[in-house]
């Protein structure tokens, strides 16, 4: 991964310099994310309203960090997956094409050695139906067992005997 830290006018209008960077990366196989770091460090002192517009303003649909945190998410093939606590959700990272089993393991030990079955929505769901009951409700639930491949961005209760 290239992070090429820039001017902001590189934004609207690469630079040769930039192209060129960005035309060796396309040869090679690496990704690269332009930056301007500068204008990156102002906008993130701003609340979010404020930062959104002052992007879109230049030009920019949203931050380069996400950018560059989902490439590295993909480089290091590694998802993101949640699990409910109270109203809110938990982040867990996790390498892809791991097992429930694993998830499970990663939360603690306790809950993969007494593993019995794990509850799971796709994050767009969970939201479009305002949580897991609604999903339930919805029938877009599905109930699986520990050798589940968990997916980028699932929601996941996991049913374990203490």
């Amino acid at each position: 991964l290239i992070v090429a830290n820039v001017g902001e006018e590189d934004l609207e209008t690469p630079s040769r310099g930039l192209k060129e960077i960005q035309g060796w990366g396309v040869e090679h196989g690496v990704p690269v994310i332009p930056v301007c770091a500068k204008f990156e460090l102002e906008a993130s002192e701003l609340d979010s309203s404020d930062r959104d517009e002052i992007l879109r303003s230049v030009g920019i649909e949203k931050s380069a960090i996400g950018d560059i945190i989902s490439t590295c998410y993909d480089l290091l093939d590694l998802i993101t997956f949640y699990t409910p606590v109270g109203r809110e959700l938990k982040a867990w990272t996790l390498k892809r094409g791991s097992t429930l089993l694993d998830a499970a393991g990663l939360i603690h030990t306790d809950i993969q050695k007494g593993f019995i079955k794990a509850q799971v929505v796709s994050l767009e769901d969970f939201i479009r139906y305002s949580g897991m009951a609604g999903a339930k409700e919805a029938g877009v639930v599905l109930v699986e067992g520990k050798e589940f491949v968990v997916r980028h961005k699932d929601v996941v209760v996991i049913h374990f005997n203490k």
